[in-house]
């Protein structure tokens, strides 16, 4: 069986539509002769929506499924920056939000992934013989 690394920030138990591709992917590649290796981040603050571990039993047993930390200012810690919450009323908050986050994280406010997602890409590929990979 051909092994292919699927990189995606987005998987369950994280239950968004950004989840449910990959997680597909994952389930169905199995059957074209593809074993999936998910490389994904770990539960946290990060995450927007809901969870649903139940979303993780359409995959077989034996999908190995890699998470990682990252380092992503939740969305709290900075509207902090913006003070009380009379302030985070006030008309120029949100577009004061928006410029940090676009001139701090750059490209996007994802990028606290990057050093944890090739570091542990690198060490998947020096243990396992990929054969595709699919970000």
């Amino acid at each position: 069986m051909r092994k292919l690394l699927l990189i995606t920030r987005a998987f369950p138990p994280q239950h968004t539509v950004a989840a449910i591709r990959p997680l597909k992917f994952a389930r169905y590649l199995p059957e074209y002769g593809w074993e999936p290796i998910v490389l994904t981040v770990k539960h946290g603050q990060s995450w927007m929506g809901g969870t649903d571990a139940s979303l993780l039993e359409e995959l077989s047993a034996n999908t190995r499924i890699v998470r990682t930390r990252t380092i992503e200012p939740p969305y709290s810690a900075l509207s902090h920056i913006a003070g009380d919450r009379a302030c985070r009323r006030a008309p120029w908050y949100k577009p004061l939000l928006q410029m940090c986050r676009t001139l701090f994280l750059i490209p996007d406010d994802k990028i606290g992934w990057l050093p944890f997602a090739v570091l542990a890409g690198a060490r998947i590929l020096r243990q396992q013989t990929i054969d595709l990979i699919l970000a």
